[in-house]
């Protein structure tokens, strides 16, 4: 996924965000203005055959305040955006129909996991993005540890 930032009011925060296939072509694009004064995104995940699949859940708006930060809004939900009749679209289309099959279970099962308790097969991870400089892009990449790191282009 990359990212670019816009710039930031003291009540709102844009940016552009990039989902790419696992080819690097980019098939999506989110460009708007959020309420809020910094971006975080979450990634929900699903655990199967000991390897861990993270998939992209929501943009998600805070309000910083005196003591801490808070949410503001439901967020963006993005599988809207890379699941498409049923098939998630984050694989690229070199791969056969059998792993897009399974990619999308996971996917779906992830997706259905993040609403209820996290568990060994299923997580939640954020990724802030506060403090990025404006006009700059970014990526968010799973590094190979498994980290959410966040890298300027």
């Amino acid at each position: 996924m990359h990212v670019l930032f816009y710039g930031s009011s003291p009540d709102t925060v844009s940016a552009r965000f990039t989902i790419l296939d696992t080819d690097g072509k980019e098939f999506c694009i989110i460009d708007r203005s959020w309420s809020g004064q910094s971006l975080s995104v979450d990634f929900t995940s699903a655990a199967f055959g000991g390897k861990e699949y993270l998939f992209p859940l929501d943009i998600r708006s805070s309000k910083i305040g005196h003591e801490n930060s808070s949410q503001v809004g439901d967020g963006t939900f993005l599988p809207k955006y890379f699941l498409e009749d049923g098939e998630c679209m984050l694989l690229s289309s070199r791969y056969s129909s059998k792993c897009r099959s399974a990619l999308s279970d996971l996917c779906f099962f992830a997706i259905w996991q993040s609403k209820r308790m996290q568990s060994r097969y299923s997580k939640i991870y954020s990724i802030e993005l506060s403090g990025l400089k404006t006009g700059t892009r970014y990526e968010i990449v799973i590094d190979s540890k498994g980290s959410l790191k966040l890298l300027q282009m």
